[in-house]
């Protein structure tokens, strides 16, 4: 079984209800930034 599975069908019911893709994806990256930031040196 995938473990992911799970994680994609939740993205993809919240992306139906509530943001697109593309804004949901800024949003990862910028969390990603944020963090990498955060972490490093």
């Amino acid at each position: 079984m995938n473990p992911f599975k799970p994680v994609v069908a939740l993205c993809r019911h919240i992306e139906q209800r509530f943001v697109p893709w593309p804004l949901l994806l800024i949003i990862v990256l910028t969390i990603a930034a944020l963090l990498f930031g955060y972490l490093a040196p």
